[in-house]
């Protein structure tokens, strides 16, 4: 009896040694971390809840007059869009203007939206 209580203990005691450690979690320094938090963040005229909001430098400010973009665009703060060519367009919710003047539509996606989009093959052909 005694032989197989020290048998029990002795697998035990050998199982504990066979673990492999644990390696601690390497944190990241505070400047790396700003960096990529920065990294997400895009330059240009974002429209949310109505209103035109620029985000320059990642700082995101109310747009409070009308802005000249790279290429000649104008944005102003109600979110109507004019092109260098003289074309209008409205900035819808969740539209995209970039420092450069490529706007950047919010589409949703509906199932409707992809029948259209992605016709199916007609069976007869």
């Amino acid at each position: 009896m005694k032989r197989l209580i020290g048998f029990i203990i002795m697998a035990f005691a050998l199982n504990a040694f066979a673990q492999e450690p644990v390696a601690p979690e390497k944190k990241e320094p505070a400047a790396q971390v700003q960096q990529k938090s920065e990294q997400k963040v895009k330059e240009g005229i974002s429209f949310k809840s109505g209103k035109a909001w620029m985000t320059k430098d990642g700082k995101t400010t109310a747009l409070d007059k009308e802005v000249t973009l790279m290429n000649g665009t104008r944005v102003t703060p109600s979110g109507a869009v004019i092109m260098k060519d003289g074309s209008k367009a409205m900035l819808k919710e969740g539209d995209f203007v970039s420092m450069e003047g490529a706007v950047e539509r919010k589409v949703p996606v509906k199932a409707t939206d992809r029948t259209k989009a992605y016709p199916e093959k007609d069976a007869n052909k």
